[in-house]
């Protein structure tokens, strides 16, 4: 056994080493892969693709290109009937380019006899980059040691294949499952303890609810950042397809499921769309105004939003216009539904007149009174009971104060916690019993 020699923290950065290999550019790395997730939902089918991809110097899941290569496919759960329809529709147009495929239904264990025999026919094929196992329990050894934990047998189960990857410059994939129960941290969906993750350089895990077409595959690994795919399977042809990133994937989904909505003809509140797609109020007032910030949805003066252009943009502002509220302090802008209570002035205590006389209250609700229109900053008072047709329309605000007209087109401002409220946004709610 030779003696270990350790470097400095100096020779080691000015070593000049070599970057890591990509079997699959952007997508596989040289080194030991989990494949994990659920059974029958298409991890054989995306394994075998990427084969298929790899040996004809093709395209992975539609998107990435591959350098040919040899690859040895290991299909120990596969009878060679089953594999052979697998292969008639991934392999269609590009079976004269499949020589380079190696097919193998029985293998040893590692324990019995599998490491060496892998070794012999890496050495008969030196062109080999890709070696793809399914699945790992066929394979991993079946004697456990004695006195050693779980952890110990799971790790050490992959360290061989992680060394010989490692040093071959060649990337192994595993076939593996997940747990039944679900988890926060992906890691530990995989089934099995933490020495499985521990040992392997990267893990892909697939999610796909049973009888949809659509899924996902998070790629966690120590050698690129970690990110997370959206897929869709082609049962037709067996082939996963990238369709981009999920989380960009996703928000475009929420959007068209909101548009549908809107493309039926009736403007909807904020509180009718949630309702419709089971949503709660603030997630639909924000999937709202992103549509409405992308100019695909309008609102009207009554806070209903609608598709097209009939109402008006919620942040169209008159050109050449400092439209930005300023205040003495820190500017607090509008909050989504519900955040503003709001209350008929109609109903306020403050208001004692009103309640003397109708005529009166038909003589004295609201004096509005404006200074000339040529002082930069209009001056808006309103009486102690504004008129429910006033510029306002008679709300008030959750502390109490009156929201009156700012001189900011499009926005009011309370009188008393001088916060800004945009004039049309959908936490403005006429009380019950007046019309505006």
């Amino acid at each position: 056994m030779s003696t270990p020699r350790p470097v400095t923290a100096a020779e080691l950065l000015d070593l000049e080493l070599p970057e890591p290999r990509w079997v699959v550019p952007e997508l596989l790395c040289e080194g030991v892969t989990l494949l994990v997730g659920r059974p029958k939902l298409g991890k054989s089918w995306l394994a075998l693709g990427l084969a298929v991809a790899v040996a004809s110097g093709g395209i992975a899941l539609g998107t990435y290109r591959c350098p040919a290569s040899s690859v040895l496919y290991l299909a120990l759960e596969d009878s060679p009937r089953r594999l052979r329809s697998r292969l008639q529709l991934l392999a269609e147009g590009a079976r004269t380019r499949l020589d380079r495929l190696h097919l193998e239904t029985r293998w040893p264990s590692l324990d019995n006899g599998g490491l060496e025999a892998l070794l012999d026919w890496l050495e008969q094929h030196p062109d080999c980059r890709l070696v793809i196992i399914d699945t790992l329990k066929r394979i991993r050894p079946r004697q456990p040691g004695l006195r050693r934990t779980l952890y110990d047998l799971d790790y050490e189960a992959l360290q061989p294949l992680a060394d010989l990857a490692q040093a071959r410059g060649i990337s192994i994939v595993l076939v593996h499952h997940t747990r039944k129960s679900d988890a926060e941290d992906p890691l530990d969906l995989v089934s099995g303890t933490t020495g499985l993750t521990g040992a392997a350089d990267a893990v892909w895990i697939l999610k796909r609810a049973r009888g949809e077409a659509d899924g996902t595959l998070a790629l966690l690994g120590r050698d690129h950042e970690d990110r997370e795919l959206a897929l869709r399977f082609d049962a037709a042809r067996g082939c996963w397809y990238a369709v981009g990133d999920a989380a960009e994937v996703q928000m475009s989904q929420e959007r068209r499921e909101v548009l549908e909505l809107l493309e039926r003809g009736t403007p909807l509140y904020p509180r009718e769309v949630a309702e419709a797609l089971g949503l709660s109020r603030k997630a639909a007032w924000k999937r709202l105004r992103e549509l409405v910030e992308a100019g695909l949805v309008t609102v009207d003066e009554r806070g209903r939003y609608m598709c097209g252009r009939r109402g008006r943009r919620v942040d169209a502002e008159p050109e050449n216009r400092d439209t930005t509220p300023k205040t003495a302090s820190t500017t607090r802008l509008p909050e989504p539904v519900d955040a503003v209570d709001v209350y008929s002035s109609t109903t306020s205590t403050t208001s004692t007149t009103s309640t003397t006389s109708t005529a009166s209250t038909a003589s004295t609700t609201s004096t509005v009174s404006t200074t000339s229109t040529a002082s930069t900053t209009p001056t808006t008072s309103v009486s102690s009971t504004p008129s429910p047709t006033s510029v306002s329309g008679g709300y008030r605000c959750r502390c109490g104060g009156v929201l009156e007209p700012s001189d900011h087109a499009g926005w009011l401002r309370c009188s008393r916690c001088r916060n800004y409220v945009r004039d049309g946004d959908p936490a403005l709610r006429r009380s019950k019993g007046v019309s505006r």
